[in-house]
């Protein structure tokens, strides 16, 4: 049951990117492939960001309690662990990149 879980984030991901990207080129009147790669790069790094520990954002909430506390947080190393959502996203920007590629080539 649970890697039918993550076939469905994967799937599911890939979709919703999908999607986005269908309503922008919509609202922009544009063809789909002229803005695949940017939604694709922006929400795998959009993912990364809010998926991985000990980076920029955790280090400045430790500083903010650290000043309000007087208490010292432990540094933690970053850390990325992917997930399928992940994967997802950047399936979606490969592709769409290689299709990208092979349509204006």
């Amino acid at each position: 049951m649970n890697i039918i879980r993550k076939y469905i984030s994967f799937i599911g991901t890939f979709l919703i990117i999908g999607i986005i990207n269908f309503a922008l080129t919509s609202w922009l009147d544009a063809s789909y492939f002229d803005y695949s790669v940017f939604v694709g790069f922006f929400a795998t790094i959009v993912i990364y960001f809010f998926t991985s520990t000990g980076g920029y954002t955790s280090r400045s909430l430790d500083v903010q309690i650290q000043g309000s506390t007087g208490l010292r947080q432990e540094e933690t190393q970053s850390k990325f662990n992917p997930s399928y959502v992940f994967f997802g996203s950047l399936a979606y920007f490969l592709i769409s990149l290689i299709v990208t590629i092979f349509i204006y080539l």
